[in-house]
């Protein structure tokens, strides 16, 4: 599909360099995947021009993949759930690498996940054919998600107990994707010391 096919009129949104799904920053560091914040049905066909199709929309807030939608065309447009929406390029490596989740106690990272899409998907979560495996902490990953979740915390103005940052590969380098601070899972089936690890962050904070 060629760029100018997903042209519409309109105005972009806001761009961002990091992105959450209800947190959302213009920083150069971390770096992140442009993230352009569409708010109304306006909007949203300029704002995926600006990366060109394939682009990828999602519900500003939302959980486990639900209103996803990967945009090739201006018909893929009507499909898309109720706004406001996140709108991002598609980054490839999400179908080969994977995505990278590093899980943050009190400032720590302790525990790493490699997430893989499932056939003719972009979405990790095992109910969309996606898999999740323990990973050992990589060095690179556990420094840019302890700097992605001090970031977050200066933003929001706190000293921020737990997050988890997943991130990308994507042009030559790893980057932010997605960070979590309200956590609907631990993920304590594929790592089940991190229970014991937001334990100890609860007996410290409390």
């Amino acid at each position: 599909m060629r760029r100018e096919e997903c042209r519409a009129a309109g105005s972009p949104g806001t761009t961002h360099t990091s992105v959450g799904p209800t947190l959302t920053w213009s920083r150069s560091d971390p770096p992140g995947t442009t993230t352009f914040a569409s708010l109304n049905s306006s909007t949203l066909p300029a704002a995926v021009d600006e990366f060109g199709c394939p682009a990828v929309v999602k519900p500003r807030t939302g959980a486990d993949g639900r209103g996803v939608v990967v945009v090739r065309d201006r018909e893929a447009l009507t499909r898309v759930s109720q706004g406001p929406w996140l709108v991002q390029p598609l980054v490839e490596s999400v179908r080969t690498d994977g995505e990278q989740s590093v899980f943050v106690f009190d400032g720590r990272a302790t525990s790493q996940l490699r997430k893989v899409a499932g056939n003719d998907d972009i979405r990790v979560h095992e109910h969309h054919g996606g898999a999740s495996h323990p990973t050992p902490l990589d060095p690179a990953a556990a420094a840019l998600a302890t700097r992605t979740i001090a970031s977050a915390g200066e933003v929001v103005g706190t000293n921020l107990a737990y997050g988890r940052v997943d991130m990308l590969h994507h042009q030559g380098r790893l980057v932010v994707s997605e960070i979590e601070l309200i956590e609907p899972s631990l993920y304590l089936a594929e790592i089940p010391e991190n229970a014991e690890a937001f334990a100890d962050m609860l007996r410290t904070r409390l």
